[in-house]
């Protein structure tokens, strides 16, 4: 599904409703990483959820977007996207374990 391209996410963690934003040439490796708590940054944010995500060509167009949504501009469109978009795409835990796994 994403061989080949650069993916920018945004996960929400159950714990405490923060969100993070990533970019990665993997994203199968990645999911399964924030997955297994291996990530610093999200091993603390409870299970996580899947809330957004966009693909891209080059590293450099992923990375360019993953910068965009950390800035003030940014904040306001991620936080759109999050309020579009969190809902019960991937649900729970073991339903973004599935949908990893079937990558």
């Amino acid at each position: 599904m994403f061989e080949n391209k650069f993916v920018v996410y945004i996960l929400k963690g159950t714990k405490n409703n923060n969100h993070y934003i990533g970019q990665t040439g993997n994203f199968r490796e990645r999911m399964i990483r924030h997955l297994n708590k291996e990530t610093k940054t999200t091993k603390s944010m409870g299970e996580l959820k899947l809330i957004y995500f966009e693909a891209y060509d080059t590293r450099s167009q992923v990375m360019r977007r993953e910068k965009f949504f950390k800035t003030c501009k940014g904040y306001r469109i991620r936080h759109e996207l999050i309020k579009k978009f969190d809902h019960p795409l991937i649900n729970n835990y073991n339903n973004l374990v599935q949908q990893i796994e079937s990558l």
